[in-house]
């Protein structure tokens, strides 16, 4: 609803800039046209034809857009992708291997609203069958730490894609630490549609609209750092939300993972996901732990004192402790490494029937101190202490954002989602946001140096740099200040083809907003410089307020829109100034009654204006046409990280050729009309003029690439900051290659892939490397 009001806004406001447009060509163009030469109502009338016109076509374009849209098309499409990416999850979550040991679960009823068609037990083999007799088709899984809980939700995920028939929603997964307080499901899978899969936000919404989306929600335990979860806690708040989630009369699919312990402790809160079935993931019995040993390993006779040990103790500690595919996993990593020539194992199994291994706790540390350096391979373009060192001062920041009172501008800061663009709080939020600042400045600063160096101590050109300098950076810092949380986008031409309306849209946008920015501008500067202030004094002060009218009327016309204003408000405030300037200097000469200056700075508002609008108009049209949001998952983020601080340079660039080409024009044109008595043409003294104008705008373009790429490239340039402020000699030292570096890792089975974060493989990784910060295995039994 709001976007059609933004729509028919536009439209009034097109509407109205086309009559003051031809208002002003028929009065300056042709001044010596006699009353009957042109028909007003006539004017008017085709202004408004071709104002319908626009909307007509905006309406066929809208339409045309959605009939290519065909959902069932764009729900296997989706599956497709999503099939790829879960079937690398399964394979890193197993160690690199397809074989997944046979789980067992039972089923837990909860106090009220259970879901039909529940059986007692079942197992992971069979949990594609049991799933479909549910009614409504909502399942909880629970269990310990480590017992499976993903694997199974990724077998059930994978399986339902593999039998999916057409018409079948599209099972999604997704992180419970992405939702945040306050946000609607819907919101929540539309926003994760755009950024993991590159949807638009009217293909993503339609989806879900049409219940073609199946949620599946990964670690529900992990969205608080208190074990027992009150009433008013996130992941209370997440369970209500999704017990509120239905589609049409009936309660929506959802696949839910969390600890037992924790999901208990909400029941006793009377907080449950309702119309589900809670089923829990039983402990790995020694049996099972046997068969899956030795379906892993291949040396029966290296691992014998352990297969004795669980098969004539299944109670002891090592059972016990090896109870979870996840420490079972972490056993076969370690204890079935290789010399790089494969001649010998590195490390003996029988380590783990050490008598100093006498309790669950026991075991578990044993492992965890040796799975780093076990994971890294003898060629690893990196040290076993440096990855340590590096991944322990991620965990530690993340393990610091689990007590839930780090915000960062009214954002919980999150304790287990590792996303590039927004891990700059690491070196402190405000360090951060101050040198980003510096980095910012720096140009204009160097700039101002040169201007000053170069003009001396003359008072009008230091009025000049403090109009044309000072103003312009203070504003790009405040608003660098002003928004702590960027959005992640990247030029992206490869489909400009199904964002084709976006590039209209903002061609259109840009259009309207220039010129009715401009006649805003224009009404003002005349009224205050003519009007109020009789003789201008001259240029200086005329230039004042000029800047002060370019930005008032920027923020006034761009307000609905304020991530257009900061991007245009600079520009309009320079361009301000320049009329002011000139109106300053026109009008010493005289007084001008306030009707004079009414229509005078109406006058040369259009004329600006319309300049302005074709100066927008290309730009926002590049920008909605080619920027977009964060693509695919966690292991582009590194590539899109770079490419959002090069699409600042690259807008930039472009904005500063299309300014100084507009104006440059515009003032080259008016300059080249031939004196009285000259036998040359206009059009001869522009082809003379013509490479003049290009050769300038090509250094203005030059010129504005330091300074507004940075500010454009806002995202990309708090990551580049971060990485400076975190070297060795910081305390927190990271790679510079920090993209790549955890690349590596999610290869080597460290780290894995949640949507468009990081994360640590398992929790007990996370807390190890927090616990313990620098490398160094304990003592060998």
């Amino acid at each position: 609803m709001e976007r059609d009001r933004l729509g028919r806004f536009l439209y009034v406001l097109l509407t109205m800039g086309l009559i003051a447009l031809a208002s002003v060509v028929a009065w300056r163009l042709l001044p010596e046209a006699r009353a009957g030469d042109i028909d007003p109502l006539s004017a008017v009338v085709g202004l408004l034809a071709l104002a319908a016109a626009l909307w007509s076509g905006r309406l066929t374009l809208r339409s045309l857009r959605w009939q290519e849209a065909d959902i069932a098309v764009l729900a296997a499409r989706l599956a497709r992708s999503i099939a790829k990416a879960e079937a690398d999850a399964r394979r890193q979550l197993l160690g690199a291997d397809d074989k997944a040991i046979d789980l067992d679960f039972i089923f837990r009823a909860a106090p009220a609203r259970n879901a039909e068609g529940a059986r007692p037990a079942g197992r992971l083999t069979e949990v594609l069958e049991y799933y479909r007799a549910l009614r409504p088709a909502r399942l909880v899984v629970t269990g310990p730490p480590g017992s499976g809980k993903t694997v199974l939700a990724l077998e059930l995920l994978l399986a339902l894609l593999e039998n999916r028939a057409d018409g079948d929603p599209v099972p999604v997964r997704l992180s419970a630490t992405t939702w945040r307080s306050g946000q609607s499901v819907e919101d929540m899978v539309t926003s994760h549609l755009r950024q993991a899969y590159r949807l638009r936000k009217a293909e993503a919404a339609e989806l879900s609209r049409a219940g073609l989306i199946l949620l599946v929600i990964d670690g529900l335990d992990e969205m608080d750092q208190d074990p027992a979860p009150g009433h008013d806690s996130r992941a209370a708040q997440a369970l209500r939300a999704l017990n509120a989630y239905q589609h049409v009369r009936d309660k929506a699919s959802v696949v839910l993972t969390c600890r037992t312990g924790q999901y208990q402790v909400l029941k006793q809160h009377r907080i449950w996901m309702q119309d589900a079935a809670q089923v829990e993931i039983r402990p790995v019995v020694s049996g099972k732990a046997l068969t899956f040993l030795e379906q892993r390993i291949t040396d029966v006779r290296h691992w014998r004192h352990v297969l004795d040990a669980l098969d004539f103790y299944p109670d002891g500690p090592l059972a016990q402790g090896l109870s979870t595919p996840w420490r079972l996993t972490m056993a076969v990593v370690i204890y079935e490494q290789r010399d790089p020539r494969g001649h010998r194992y590195l490390r003996d199994p029988e380590e783990l029937t050490s008598s100093a291994l006498d309790s669950p706790e026991a075991v578990g540390d044993h492992l965890l101190h040796r799975f780093i350096p076990a994971s890294i391979p003898p060629d690893a373009p990196y040290t076993p202490s440096q990855v340590h060192q590096w991944l322990a001062v991620l965990a530690t920041y993340l393990n610091r954002n689990l007590t839930g009172e780090h915000h960062v501008r009214g954002r919980l800061l999150s304790g287990n989602d590792i996303e590039l663009h927004q891990l700059w709080p690491l070196a402190g939020a405000t360090r951060v946001r101050i040198l980003t600042a510096l980095v910012i400045a720096a140009p204009w600063l160097a700039l101002a140096a040169l201007i000053g160096a170069g003009i001396g101590v003359a008072p009008d050109y230091f009025v000049i740099v403090a109009i044309y300098i000072v103003s312009p950076l203070s504003l790009l810092i405040v608003w660098e200040w002003k928004n702590p949380w960027p959005e992640l986008a990247r030029f992206d031409l490869s489909g400009f083809a199904e964002r084709s309306w976006g590039f209209v849209r903002g061609l259109i946008f840009g259009l309207v907003s220039g010129i009715a920015a401009g006649l805003t501008l224009g009404l003002l500067a005349g009224l205050v410089a003519f009007a109020a202030l009789g003789p201008a004094p001259g240029g200086p002060v005329g230039g004042v307020i000029g800047f002060l009218s370019g930005v008032a009327g920027a923020a006034l016309l761009n307000g609905a829109r304020g991530k257009w204003a900061r991007a245009v408000i600079c520009l309009l405030g320079i361009v301000g100034g320049l009329l002011g300037w000139w109106i300053g200097d026109l009008a010493e000469g005289g007084l001008m009654d306030p009707w004079d200056a009414l229509t005078s700075g109406l006058a040369l508002g259009a004329v600006i204006g319309v300049v302005m609008g074709l100066v927008a108009g290309p730009m926002i049209g590049l920008y909605w046409g080619f920027v977009v949001s964060t693509v695919v998952e966690a292991r582009n983020l590194r590539y899109a990280v770079r490419a959002n601080l090069l699409s600042g340079f690259v807008l930039s660039f472009a904005g500063g050729f299309l300014f100084a080409l507009f104006f440059g024009g515009m003032g080259l044109w008016v300059l080249s009309a031939p004196e009285p008595g000259e036998d040359l043409s206009r059009r001869d003294v522009l082809a003379s003029i013509i490479p003049t104008v290009l050769t300038g705008s090509i250094v203005v373009a030059l010129a504005a690439v330091p300074l507004f790429g940075p500010s454009l490239g806002l995202a990309g340039l708090r990551y580049a900051v971060l990485l400076l402020c975190t070297r060795k000699w910081s305390g927190q030292w990271l790679p510079w290659r920090l993209g790549g570096f955890l690349d590596w890792c999610y290869g080597a089975g460290l780290i894995r892939v949640a949507g468009v974060a990081y994360q640590f493989r398992h929790k007990e990784i996370q807390e190890h490397l927090a616990r313990h910060p620098q490398p160094g295995g304990s003592p060998s039994p």
